[in-house]
């Protein structure tokens, strides 16, 4: 019988119990129901979640009583497999892996008659859940967090390097590239600690969020209407 693994990964994304919530759903009933008696009885599910002190295993979601995760959570995986008592053999594991220099991997194994087509299927099905939970937390993904550092920070001292230079001949124009300086290597040296490729619902990252939106919209809002602004309004009106 035709066999096919599917190894896609998870786009940067936000995991919280909503969509933990839908997969397990679309797992448990609308999969489940869509193959039917083929899948046979000896179906096993459960829910893994690492954090600092341990992991803990859950029979789903439902188990897990708090609202949110708790701050040091690194990493959940979900897994559903049948066994070998029906036709169809189905392995599926999601694994959101929230630590640095990793990302989240999805795994779907099937051995039937339709292997490549019901394995990709799955496959899509579970990442559209996944992309409506989806953020722009790529940018600082694995592939990369050295040279976004790398890059930011060497236009980071380019930059005050050269305001230093055209301080005393323009000062404005010099102010402006400071401004611009910090602006860049705050985005860029900070994303790594802020904004993670797979994060998860818990207090802590809630605190982060806030706070990069706070610093990132600051600085910005310095840059343009403390710096930019005026030097465009000197050039076209002249004060």
């Amino acid at each position: 019988m035709p066999e096919f693994k599917l190894v896609k990964r998870i786009p940067s994304c936000s995991v919280n119990k909503g969509l933990l919530s839908d997969i397990e759903a679309y797992l448990k009933i609308e999969m489940s129901n869509k193959i039917g008696w083929e899948l046979g009885n000896h179906i096993s599910y459960n829910i893994s979640i690492k954090e600092k002190v341990g992991t803990e295993t859950l029979a789903g979601i439902g188990e897990y009583t708090p609202s949110i995760f708790a701050d040091g959570t690194k990493e959940i995986v979900i897994h559903w497999g049948n066994g070998y008592g029906g036709t169809y053999r189905l392995d599926i594991t999601i694994d959101f892996d929230g630590q640095l220099l990793s990302s989240g991997k999805l795994e779907v194994s099937c051995t039937a008659p339709t292997a490549r087509e019901t394995a990709i299927g799955i496959g899509d099905n579970i990442l559209r859940l996944i992309e409506s939970h989806r953020t722009y937390n790529w940018v600082f993904g694995p592939s990369n967090q050295i040279m976004v550092p790398l890059f930011s920070g060497g236009l980071f001292l380019f930059l005050v390097i050269y305001f230093f230079g055209n301080m005393m001949a323009k000062p404005k124009e010099g102010l402006w590239l400071l401004a611009a300086a910090a602006f860049v290597g705050w985005i860029g040296l900070s994303g790594l600690y802020f904004r993670p490729f797979i994060s998860f619902n818990t207090r802590r990252q809630q605190l982060l969020d806030r706070l990069w939106r706070y610093f990132s919209l600051g600085i910005f809002g310095f840059v343009l209407f403390g710096t930019l602004l005026p030097l465009l309004r000197k050039a076209l009106v002249g004060f």
